[in-house]
C-alpha cells in the first residue's frame, strides 16, 4: 500500500506537504519497501493545530450522542475495509494475518463501537451535594502513538478524545503508519466536521505549538 502524494489530512482535505523529507516503510518479515511517506513540516503542524482549534467550538457543541453517530460511521467504514487493513498491518508489524484480523483490526473496531455505547452511559454531569460537576472537553488533543498495535493504540487515544468533544492532531508511528491512513479515510467517509481530526506522518514541532515527534 502506498498512500500516494497527498499524505496529510488537515481540515478535512488530503494535501501534500512542502517538506522534502521522506521515510520508507518496510515489510517486517522481508525488509522490502512497501511505502514511501512524506514527513510533515513545521508549517504543516501549525496548519493542523490551527484547523483543530478552529473546529473545536462546533465539535464540542454537539451532544455526546451526536458525536457518537460519527464514531459509529468510522467503525462501519473500518469494518468495510477490514480485510485490506489487516493485510497492511500484518506486513508492517510482522504478525500472522489471521491474528492481525482479530487483534489488530477487529479489536479496534469493537473499541470504536464501545465508545458509541459509552456516549449514553457515561455520567457527563452530576450533582454532588451543593456542587454541579460538568465534564467538558479539554481542547485540542495531540495523539502520538506507537508501532506495535498501530490501529488499536490510535483508537485508544482518538476515540475517547473525539467522544469527549475534543479535536485531534494525530502523529502515528513512522514504523507502522499505514493503518492511520485507513483511519483518516474512515474519518473522511464518516463526514466528521472539518478539523475534527488531522493526520500526518511524523509531524515535527513548529514554534512550540505542534504535536511532536522527531
Amino acid at each position: 500500500m502506498n498512500p500516494g502524494p497527498a499524505q496529510l489530512f488537515i481540515n478535512g482535505v488530503w494535501t501534500r506537504s512542502a517538506s522534502t523529507r521522506f521515510i520508507g516503510v518496510r515489510e517486517a518479515a522481508s525488509g522490502a519497501s512497501i511505502a514511501t511517506i512524506q514527513m510533515a513540516s513545521a508549517a504543516d503542524v501549525d496548519a493542523a493545530c490551527a484547523a483543530a482549534r478552529e473546529a473545536l467550538a462546533e465539535w464540542s457543541a454537539l451532544s455526546a450522542e451526536q458525536r457518537a453517530v460519527y464514531l459509529g460511521r468510522i467503525a462501519d467504514h473500518l469494518e468495510e475495509n477490514a480485510a485490506s487493513i489487516a493485510q497492511t498491518i500484518a506486513r508492517e508489524v510482522g504478525m500472522p494475518l489471521r491474528l492481525a484480523e482479530r487483534i489488530q483490526v477487529a479489536a479496534p473496531i469493537a473499541a470504536w463501537r464501545n465508545h458509541v455505547a459509552l456516549a449514553g452511559e457515561f455520567c457527563w454531569s452530576e450533582q454532588i451535594g451543593h456542587s454541579s460537576v460538568e465534564r467538558a472537553p479539554a481542547g485540542v488533543v495531540a495523539c502520538i502513538t506507537p508501532w506495535n498495535y498501530p490501529l488499536h493504540q490510535i483508537t485508544a487515544k482518538v476515540a475517547p478524545a473525539l467522544l469527549a468533544g475534543c479535536t485531534v492532531v494525530l502523529k502515528p508511528s513512522e514504523v507502522a503508519p499505514l493503518s492511520a491512513f485507513a483511519l483518516a479515510a474512515a474519518v473522511e467517509a464518516a463526514g466528521l466536521p472539518k478539523g475534527g481530526l488531522q493526520h500526518g506522518c511524523r509531524f515535527r514541532c513548529g514554534s512550540g505549538r505542534g504535536a511532536g515527534g522527531q
